[in-house]
């Protein structure tokens, strides 16, 4: 794990975090905040920007809509099926669509972006099949060099239990795989969790967004909590983590696994730093790993890590 202090830029996110007192709310505060949701909710579209800079089109897969984006010049060389993340419970924001607009132009590749339906409404038993299928299309389109997976937080989870899908179906898998601040088990039951100082996430409220999102299934059904079921057979995959994160601990049984199966993993862990940080374009670690990100998700012939 890297013990590089954190930026001053991270400290003031922090201190943010704090005033705001994100990381307090209940179980019944995020019942709340989903029933708001659904009286207000609209389809997300992408920014204005986006589709000034980007092709954008939409399709829908056994009815999931999909938005693709883009380059504006030249021929796309493959794809990256990117799931947002947000609790299960939160459609994409800005910072996804720019992330993903990013990896289209800059990266030359079709950025492929399920809007799966959120808990309630939606569960994993649903909608972690349907995510497999979207990927599985893209293998088939583009072979399967020429296509990576990326997911956040609960995308992050979504991401690895679709490939655990693929993977029972006895397909072929995306090449590679890059999961930032992955929440892999919705218990939250890793007793490191306890004793981590989350600025940002309430773990009460996590794990009644994980119970809205296992439906009818235990919560611990790898479906839902992607840490409980195989890693064999993933593709090679980068793991971005750090450790003032509720979540953290997902990141390091997933690193224990990975070494204990000699898988193909590669982590890169920081020492106080929050849940997402990498995506988190104004931080200077954020910037520090992005030309590997980019690289990681958009070039075939990228160093894959080698085994644990």
């Amino acid at each position: 794990m890297s013990h590089k202090k954190p930026s001053w830029q991270h400290k003031a996110l922090v201190a943010v975090f704090r005033l705001m007192r994100i990381n307090k709310g209940t179980a019944a505060d995020k019942r709340e905040s989903v029933r708001r949701r659904d009286k207000k909710w609209t389809f997300p579209h992408p920014p204005k920007k986006v589709v000034e800079t980007c092709q954008v089109n939409r399709t829908s897969v056994e009815g999931v809509p999909v938005w693709t984006l883009s380059p504006l010049s030249g021929e796309p060389h493959g794809a990256v099926v990117a799931v947002h993340g947000g609790g299960y419970t939160t459609e994409l924001l800005a910072p996804h669509w720019s992330f993903y607009a990013s990896l289209a132009r800059e990266g030359g590749t079709e950025v492929v972006i399920p809007i799966y339906p959120l808990a309630p409404g939606g569960t994993a038993e649903a909608v972690v099949p349907t995510v497999a299928d979207i990927i599985t299309e893209q293998v088939d389109r583009w072979e399967q060099p020429n296509v990576a997976l990326v997911g956040d937080s609960a995308g992050a989870g979504l991401a690895m239990a679709a490939v655990q899908e693929i993977v029972r179906r006895d397909a072929t898998v995306p090449s590679r795989m890059v999961l930032i601040s992955p929440w892999l088990d919705v218990t939250i039951s890793d007793p490191r969790s306890a004793s981590i100082v989350d600025p940002f996430g309430s773990a009460e409220g996590l794990r009644e967004s994980g119970r809205m999102w296992s439906g009818d299934l235990d919560p611990n059904d790898s479906r839902v909590s992607p840490i409980n079921g195989p890693i064999r057979g993933l593709p090679p995959t980068w793991v971005y983590a750090g450790s003032a994160d509720v979540l953290f601990p997902d990141s390091l049984r997933l690193r224990e696994r990975a070494a204990a199966e000699h898988e193909r993993f590669s982590f890169d862990l920081r020492e106080g730093l929050v849940h997402g940080w990498a995506g988190f374009t104004f931080l200077p670690e954020a910037r520090e790993v992005a030309p590997a990100i980019m690289d990681q998700l958009t070039d075939p012939d990228v160093e894959l890590p080698s085994a644990l």
